[in-house]
């Protein structure tokens, strides 16, 4: 019997510091960090490139921003979970991204077990969207 293999993580955010927050808060007996990314763009490129299972993206980056990048990695890999992370709660902008298939959201400031509680319900959706599609784990 092999081992399940652990979830592959990208990271995209424009900070530098929520970027390492969020690393230092992963679980990482259950994931691993496969891509980080400082712009919407390059996060979109290492998304294709690396089809990760989750996806903490950020809504507000310069030039190519979170909903858009967020449109387009659902387009392509729909069984990825995608969580925003946002220091704003606007409403139409949560609910856009509702609407175009985040997964869930993370606010800024958060702490590492809200980013943990993130990531089990994560693998959880994941699980069972593969199921549902006959992918093994």
């Amino acid at each position: 019997m092999t081992a399940p293999s652990r979830i592959r993580v990208a990271l995209i955010d424009d900070n530098d510091l929520t970027r390492s927050a969020l690393r230092l808060a992963l679980p990482l007996d259950v994931v691993e960090v496969v891509a980080e990314a400082s712009s919407g763009r390059q996060g979109l490129e290492i998304c294709l490139r690396e089809k990760p299972d989750i996806v903490f993206l950020d809504i507000v980056m310069p030039g190519l921003g979170g909903l858009d990048v967020l449109d387009a990695i659902k387009d392509a890999l729909p069984l990825t979970e995608v969580l925003m992370v946002t220091a704003s709660n606007d409403r139409p902008t949560i609910e856009q991204a509702v609407r175009s298939g985040a997964s869930g959201f993370i606010i800024k400031p958060f702490r590492a077990g809200t980013v943990e509680d993130a990531v089990k319900k994560s693998i959880a959706n994941l699980n069972r969207k593969r199921a549902e599609q006959g992918i093994r784990s």
